[in-house]
């Protein structure tokens, strides 16, 4: 794959296309994706549209570089605005009322853009060539059929394996964890009694099964008399992860799905400046990077925060760097008032910046995607706090390559804890853990290693350009390199099977004696 990579970023598309690329509504995080991509785009002579909510369209604006997009927006669906369980969840402190809540506003969400007929005559009228999307939203699926475009391109930040099951073949996948490495499908390196293990806890466990395709989007391909929800994702001709192989689980080995590394960490030799320059300057003995990205309030985590940066500053030299909220701003400077030489607070901080150029001993995050793979990029031990979303994921993906730890009180997916005596045990006993910091180096070295020729960013447009060479739906990459017993989990199931029927042979055996 790589050096195919290589040879379509030397020969690039000569001719320009017309690419719209669709976001997901709901987290910043993916809008700075799409953003690089449209500036690759554009640099590359590519017409590019852009499908946005409207409250999302200035934020992505400041994001790119050229006034060239074609804006197409839609209006954000009312029921936006009241997401408390939403919020709840998103900050790691929600329950499955929260998770059903995430997959309720992607339904609003896509109810509102169906019912603009303005977004969808503009989507049409753009005439794109392939569009590039976030599988995330599934909505974009149905809005590519009405926009009638050929061919499709999706980029996924992270990787999960029963959804790519699904995803590339249509097979209902067997529910399962939030957390991956409990999924029962082959993967490059699954034992097979590990995945006999996690077939049991996908069976007897399913809090969400019903929920990754609600009843609400089946019904919405009815209404416009498309194709069901799984044959549309079939669909689609590339399956792109913003991660790299060497930090992802193992994952199915489709040939439609590649990896291109993670979008957002890059090199950086420039100093900080301004006064977290002067900060960092007066960190001799390093800092501890404290961020939890863009979707949490710092309302839901600063009692505990508080507590954990007053006790590590009496326990230790290091010295701490916290992003809070613009609205909590005030509040935390007048708290740590008495130690400010010590502990820097602001509402942006450049992240990619402070990793890759400033003395950072450990960052405590959120467990993005995103914080976790600049971490990673950048030779930086984490610890991870939460366990929604992507994020248990994230953090377990460092966990098992030996630079990342998990910091709360281990319980069910959807019911965690983090206190303040176990953040701050986590955080002594990876500082304390040489291995850590090694573990990220050797990361470090082979991320950078497999960027030298194209970014992620590159290669993304490279794969866009490719398919534009294809024939829509019939890409010679098409079909699964797993045999179908294995897709289907009869290599499990009937060992599994064997051995209850040989058990209740030998009861029933044993009770006539």
């Amino acid at each position: 794959m790589g050096s195919l990579v290589v040879f379509l970023g030397l020969v690039q598309w000569t001719c320009a296309a017309r690419v719209l690329v669709l976001t997901l509504p709901l987290g910043k995080s993916h809008i700075i994706h799409s953003s690089k991509l449209v500036n690759e785009l554009v640099r590359r002579d590519h017409v590019v549209g852009v499908g946005i909510v409207q409250e999302e369209l200035d934020y992505f604006k400041r994001l790119v570089h050229t006034e060239k997009p074609h804006w197409i927006v839609a209006e954000a669906a009312p029921e936006r605005q009241e997401r408390s369980q939403f919020d709840d969840y998103v900050a790691g402190i929600g329950h499955l009322e929260g998770y059903r809540a995430f997959f309720d506003l992607t339904v609003q969400e896509c109810q509102a853009q169906l019912r603009d007929q303005v977004f969808l005559r503009k989507m049409k009228e753009f005439k794109a060539d392939v569009l590039l999307y976030d599988p995330t939203f599934d909505c974009n699926l149905i809005l590519r059929e009405l926009a009638e475009i050929q061919h499709s391109v999706a980029l996924v930040p992270i990787a999960v394996n029963a959804d790519f099951k699904q995803y590339l073949t249509g097979i209902q996948s067997f529910p399962g964890l939030e957390k991956i490495t409990t999924y029962p499908f082959p993967t490059d390196r699954s034992k097979h009694l590990e995945r006999v293990m996690n077939l049991f806890r996908g069976l007897f466990w399913q809090p969400y099964s019903s929920l990754r395709y609600p009843k609400h989007f089946q019904e919405m391909t009815k209404q416009f008399e498309l194709q069901d929800m799984k044959s549309l994702m079939r669909k689609t001709d590339l399956l792109l992860i913003g991660s790299h192989e060497i930090l992802d689980e193992p994952l199915l080995s489709f040939p439609n799905v590649k990896h291109v590394g993670c979008l957002l960490p890059s090199e950086d030799s420039r100093q900080v400046e301004g006064s977290i320059g002067e900060f960092v300057k007066q960190s001799p003995a390093g800092f501890i990077l404290i961020s939890f990205g863009t979707s949490i309030k710092s309302q839901d985590w600063e009692h505990i925060l508080i507590g954990f940066i007053s006790r590590l500053l009496e326990s230790s030299s290091l010295n701490v760097i916290w992003k809070v909220d613009a609205y909590a701003q005030s509040k935390m400077h007048e708290i740590f008032r008495d130690r400010k030489s010590r502990v820097f607070i602001d509402s942006w901080l450049p992240q990619n910046q402070l990793l890759a150029t400033a003395p950072v001993k450990l960052l405590i995050s959120h467990g993005g995607h995103n914080s976790v793979c600049e971490a990673a990029f950048h030779g930086i031990p984490v610890i991870g706090t939460s366990t929604v979303l992507d994020r248990y994921d994230s953090v377990e993906r460092a966990r098992n390559r030996g630079f990342g730890k998990h910091a709360f009180v281990p319980g069910d997916s959807f019911n965690v804890s983090v206190s303040i005596e176990r953040l701050f045990e986590t955080t002594m006993a990876v500082l304390s853990d040489p291995s850590f910091r090694h573990n990220a180096l050797v990361m470090s070295t082979r991320m950078k290693m497999l960027q030298k020729t194209r970014s992620p960013t590159e290669q993304v447009i490279d794969w866009v350009e490719f398919v534009l060479t294809t024939q829509p739906g019939k890409s010679f990459m098409k079909g699964p390199h797993i045999s179908l017993e294995q897709v289907l989990c009869l290599d499990l199931m009937l060992p599994v099977t064997v051995m209850c029927i040989v058990l209740i042979l030998s009861c029933s055996f044993l009770r006539r004696k």
